[in-house]
């Protein structure tokens, strides 16, 4: 008995709440022979940091041992009252501080749900068709450049409009006849030039007749003169 109370002594620390410690020393020194300056050995060197270091300083202590451990009873609560407040306190201010993180790292990276579809528009379309050669399917390489070069749509062959806006059920693979009065440039065409040509010719020949009429009637004035 005595030798299991004598090695719990020897292991004995200030572990728990001061409540606790010195009630074991009490036990222990009802079981064991301890001399007086053996316990107050125990109590110098196994109290917390923080007791020990006000036991320590203390000049006037109590003469009685069982006087020192209420002593140290008293000294300890309002430590061990104070620590348990800070922890609690520290506790509530990480966990404000936790959540204050997460609440922005969540504003930063919103969740998937909140997140925008991104809109697939399709890097080879070709206006409302899926792609260019959809669009132009069947039509030859000599058609597509004659197109190009009239500037008229790739897709049919006709004016007013470009190949990926042609409305037309279907690519037109066989060549167009061009009729229109002006290019995109601004510029007649070679229908209108012979057109205009034509008209001009036409006005000279009528003016011509005019001016020989008019000849003719003067000459015939002239002989009524002379007879």
């Amino acid at each position: 008995m005595k030798e299991k109370a004598l090695k719990q002594w020897v292991s004995l620390s200030h572990t728990g709440t001061i409540d606790e410690f010195c009630d074991e020393i009490e036990r222990l020194i009802w079981v064991v022979d301890l001399s007086q300056t053996t316990i107050e050995h125990k109590l110098k060197t196994s109290l917390k940091y923080e007791l020990r270091k006000d036991w320590v300083k203390m000049l006037n202590k109590p003469t009685s041992i069982m006087d020192q451990l209420s002593l140290l009873r008293e000294m300890g609560r309002p430590i061990e009252d104070f620590n348990k407040s800070h922890k609690r306190e520290e506790k509530t201010s990480s966990s404000h501080s936790s959540g204050s993180s997460k609440r922005k790292r969540g504003d930063d990276h919103p969740s998937s749900s909140s997140k925008k579809p991104k809109v697939d528009r399709g890097s080879d379309r070709f206006g409302r068709f899926r792609s260019k050669e959809e669009a132009l399917q069947g039509i030859s390489q000599e058609v597509l450049d004659q197109r190009r070069k009239d500037r008229v749509c790739w897709r049919c062959g006709k004016d007013g409009h470009r190949a990926m806006d042609c409305k037309a059920s279907a690519p037109v693979t066989a060549k167009v006849a061009v009729s229109r009065g002006r290019d995109k440039g601004g510029k007649k065409n070679a229908g209108a030039k012979v057109s205009a040509a034509s008209k001009k010719t036409g006005n000279d020949q009528l003016q011509g007749a005019v001016s020989s009429s008019r000849i003719m009637e003067l000459s015939e004035d002239d002989e009524m003169i002379d007879a």
